[in-house]
């Protein structure tokens, strides 16, 4: 056989050796997500108990869930997906269809505590609210304090204003 074309085999079975090494390194990586899971609670007409659970890359990716229960009312389940750098989360979150939603801005207050900002519209669309609270463990879910949680701002949405004109 020609030196060359021995040459191409070689590069080529390295090639794909280094391929599969790194595909695999990958999955090793992915496996070893970071995972978090933090509890809150609010208030609107009725308290309403939060779960976030988080996966979180060595780059920073952010995806996962968030489930929120309005007492005597079935959960609700979002679909989270964001970034974490450092000590900070920017998080936005949807219900499985699309609709509903908003955005959740997080910092590590102190070692295993959250404090962030949620905002969001109202259930009839007509106010635009942004809300303060606390994140706990969820396995420490027990000491959540309700003066934590603190709307801020109500606005009013352009499609209530325009019905009101």
């Amino acid at each position: 056989m020609d030196s060359q074309v021995i040459g191409a085999i070689i590069g080529a079975v390295a090639t794909i050796i280094a391929a599969v090494i790194g595909r695999l390194l990958i999955r090793r990586t992915e496996r070893k997500l970071q995972q978090e899971k933090w509890y809150t609670q609010w208030r609107f007409s009725r308290t309403h108990h939060e779960e976030l659970e988080l996966k979180i890359s060595t780059s920073g990716k952010v995806s996962g869930t968030r489930i929120t229960t309005e007492e005597g009312h079935a959960p609700k389940k979002y679909e989270v997906t964001g970034y974490k750098q450092d000590s900070f989360y920017w998080l936005e979150y949807h219900l499985n269809s699309g609709e509903g939603g908003g955005a959740i801005t997080l910092q590590k207050f102190t070692p295993g505590q959250l404090v962030g900002l949620v905002t969001s519209v109202d259930c009839n669309g007509t106010l635009l609210q942004c809300r303060k609270n606390h994140w706990l463990p969820y396995d420490e879910r027990l000491n959540f304090e309700s003066k934590w949680d603190k709307t801020l701002a109500s606005v009013p949405t352009p499609n209530s204003i325009s019905d009101v004109n």
